[in-house]
């Protein structure tokens, strides 16, 4: 999902209004939010080595023989994306759920509370991994299951 712009008008000479971009006019740029995923996925194993995001044996499908079904380990792995503005705290959380939208995560499932401070002036934009380990997810019977990656308690990413 991307991030939501407000587009700013300005006269063109034909006399109609086209975006500007709010740094040329002078204006604050006004916009919901810059934040955006570049990645998200389920490994068997991810880890962050230097701001380089490591992952191993990314899946979409689990099987199993018999359920309820345990998977021993897994890993969510993010790569997000922020720009200025994107300052202070913020949450990220992981919830995994059924077919019918029931959390089979405990409290909701895992959360990551942070605070993304001031970038430094020539940047544009930087990038942050996210990596939640889960170990023994529970798998109680056949279907459709869901990750959502919840940003400050919006959906931004279903995996």
């Amino acid at each position: 999902m991307g991030a939501s712009l407000k587009f700013y008008g300005t006269n063109d000479s034909q006399g109609g209004i086209g975006p500007s971009h709010p740094y040329q006019s002078g204006e604050k740029w006004d916009r919901v939010e810059w934040m955006e995923v570049l990645t998200a996925l389920i490994a068997d194993s991810a880890s962050d080595y230097q701001g380089k995001l490591c992952v191993l044996g990314s899946f979409d499908t689990i099987c199993a023989r018999q359920y309820p079904a345990v998977h021993p380990h897994c890993s969510i792995a993010l790569r997000l994306l922020f720009r200025t503005g994107d300052e202070g705290k913020h949450t990220i959380q992981i919830s995994f759920i059924d077919s019918d939208g029931k959390a089979i995560l405990p409290e909701g499932g895992p959360r990551i509370e942070f605070t993304m401070g001031e970038p430094p002036a020539q940047a544009f934009f930087w990038s942050q991994n996210f990596i939640f380990n889960i170990a023994g997810l529970r798998l109680p019977s056949p279907g459709q299951y869901s990750l959502d990656v919840l940003y400050d308690g919006k959906i931004v990413s279903r995996i």
